[in-house]
Parts: C-alpha cells; structure tokens; sequence
C-alpha cells in the first residue's frame, strides 16, 4: 500500500530553526540595519524571521490534527491538556530558569518581581519589557493559550466544515487585532492572528487526509502566499526590519499562514522529494524546541563574554552557531527527551496520496485521539 511519508514537516521546522538562529546571530552583530548591494542582497532576508513564527504556529496546527479521527470528548481533552503541559512546560520553565540565570551573571537585564511573575504565568508576550530573559518565549506562550481551544476547533470542524471554521477563527482573530489596534497598539505582541494560523494548519491536515479533497482548492489558496510576497516585495524592510511592517504585521501574516498552510497539505499529497526531505533538517528537525528554547540565553552570555565586535564576524558567528547547538542538543537530550519517549513523530504518520491510499485520512467518526506529535514552535526575530 502507498504511503506518504511526512518527514518534510521535520525538515521545515528544522529550516525554520535554522533560520531564526541564524537571524539572532546576525542581529547580535549588525542589529536591525539592512545593507546595500551584494552584501545586503545575501543577507536582509535574515531580518524576515518573524515570518517563521507563521511557519511554525500553521506546523503547530498540522501536526496536532494528525492523529485526529474526530471530535474530541470532554475526557480525550483533559488528557490532551495534560500531554500539552507535559510536553512543553518543564523544558519552557528550564529555558526559563537558564535565562534568569544569565541574568543574573550578566547583569543582561534585571530581575523585578512583576517581570519574573509575568514570565512564570506565560504572560511576556503582553509587553516586550517583561519578555526579556528569554525572548523567544513569548511566541510559547502565544501558541500555549491556543491550545486550550484546540477541542472547541476540531468540533467546529466536524460540525460545520473547514471552510466555515476558517472563517469563524479568522473573523474572531482580527476582531481581536482590530480591538488591540484601536486601544492598544503595543499589545499587538500577544498577536491574535496567530489563532488563525492555527486553525490553517489544522485545517490544511483535514483537508490533506481526506479523499475527496480537491487539490484545486488547495493551489488557489496559494495565491494567497503570492499576495503576501507581493506585499513584503512593496514595503522592503529598513532600519527595523520586519518590524517596519508594524500595524501591518498581522494582515500579511494571515497571507503567509494561508501559503504555508496549503503548502503543507500538497506536499503531504506529494510524493516528490524535497529538500525538506534532508537528513540533517529532519535531524535538527527533532529537537528544534529546545533550539529554540535556548538559544537566545547561550548567544547573550556568549556576547557577554566574547563580544560580537571583538571578533571577525565570520569567526565569532561559527563559534556562537556551534555553541547554540551543541547546549540546545545536550538541552534536548537531559531536559526535553524524557518528556517526548512516547510521543510519535510527524514523520510515523501517512496522509492519502492521489493513486488511491486512504490510510490514515481524518474521517468524521469517533474520537480515536492518540499521542500527538510533537508541537512545533514559534520563533521570531523580535
């Protein structure tokens, strides 16, 4: 029997946390300034790396829905929270601890109590002042309250649809970027759009495990990743990068989310290689969280003690990428592994294929919810 095997949804997350480290190491150096000529057309793309935040909040939704026959009952969503918690908290409150750590040795930033209070209940996304002991948290945070809403998403669906839930979540989502645009700018860092995103991404699963998709639904919806880049392409990043999009920010990201979206369920339909199918993004793939967790801690007691400037570029930004590596993979190994033995890869799981395949297609029948696989995290530049 023919299965389509998704190791590719590895291997993008392994590119997406390649390139928000990549970007870090970058920033550390040059800040946000963009370059002229040769040099800035081989490196602005890195100041972009908001965008696989959508990346990864849209895989976050694929790759819950995967092992998904159905609704969810009150009981598989109690035990769904308590995997969630299981899988994401312990090595999100060890990354933490690491960050008050350096702190602390540091002086990087000081420690108050509504700043730690604020980082312990999963709340530094509210102010870019309390997300400061280790920044990338703020988009765990985001996409963890996302999760409580993961049962009211898959009942939705097999109860009025896809195309009806995307409209719902998405009309939902920007009244809440609507609200905080009109009130309170600077709260958009708790970013609403990405319930949206979310919802895409489970969305695009249903859609990539049911037999009677039609993939021309599918390609049209990737003229929404057109339109985005069309609009990136129209507005270049300046001082600030991405963050020059500002208000903007959440209407293109909505474009991106719905590319990348599409691009996911026509490639678990696919059985063309891709590079996604590298060996070595599909290993990185595997413990990007704790990339993510953790790189930002090691690249600022690294600037602290080695100081960007002090170096050749070149030679400074080998050594920071090796050393975000190496504590992210012993980081994954003695905090993150012991919490995922018994969570199924992304790549265990098989989607239809159009010569006829059916095993494992999302079918509206009783829940038959098992382990999920792993959450895919959100990165930024920001």
């Amino acid at each position: 029997m023919n299965r389509t095997r998704l190791k590719f949804l590895d291997g993008l997350r392994g590119l997406c946390a390649l390139w928000v480290l990549l970007s870090h190491v970058w920033i550390a150096r040059y800040g946000q300034a963009t370059h002229d000529g040769l040099l800035g057309a081989c490196t602005n793309w890195l100041l972009y790396s908001h965008f696989a935040v959508d990346t990864f909040i849209v895989l976050s939704g694929y790759c819950l829905m995967l092992p998904i026959k159905g609704p969810m009952e009150r009981r598989a969503a109690i035990g769904f929270y308590k995997r969630r918690a299981r899988r994401i908290l312990p090595p999100f409150y060890v990354a933490l601890a690491l960050g008050l750590g350096v702190a602390l040795i540091t002086g990087a930033a000081a420690i108050t109590p509504h700043r730690l209070v604020a980082n312990l209940l999963m709340l530094q996304d509210i102010s870019t002042s309390w997300n400061i002991y280790d920044f990338p948290l703020w988009s765990v945070a985001v996409e963890y309250r996302i999760y409580f809403l993961f049962p009211v998403i898959l009942w939705l669906i097999y109860r009025y649809g896809v195309r009806f839930s995307l409209i719902v979540f998405t009309i939902l989502s920007y009244v809440g970027v609507w609200v905080i645009w009109s009130y309170e700018p600077r709260l958009l860092t708790m970013s609403p759009q990405y319930l949206a995103l979310f919802v895409m991404g489970v969305g695009a699963c249903y859609l990539a495990t049911s037999r009677t998709t039609n993939d021309g639904f599918l390609k049209t919806a990737l003229v929404a990743f057109t339109i985005a880049l069309v609009m990136i392409a129209s507005h270049p990043i300046s001082r600030l990068g991405c963050q020059d999009f500002g208000l903007e920010t959440p209407w293109i990201d909505a474009f991106v989310g719905a590319g990348v979206a599409s691009t996911l369920a026509l490639l678990s339909r696919s059985r063309t290689p891709t590079l996604l199918d590298a060996r070595p993004l599909i290993n990185l793939g595997g413990w990007s969280y704790s990339l993510y967790l953790t790189h930002a801690v090691t690249l600022t007691l690294i600037e602290r003690l080695v100081p960007p400037h002090s170096q050749p570029f070149a030679a400074w930004a080998a050594a920071a990428i090796g050393c975000a590596l190496i504590v992210a993979y012993t980081f994954h190994v003695f905090v993150e592994r012991p919490f995922i033995s018994s969570v199924r890869r992304p790549s265990e799981y098989s989607v239809p294929n159009p010569s006829g395949s059916t095993e494992g297609s999302a079918t509206p029948s009783r829940l038959t919810e098992r382990t999920s696989p792993d959450p895919v995290r959100a990165g930024s530049a920001e």
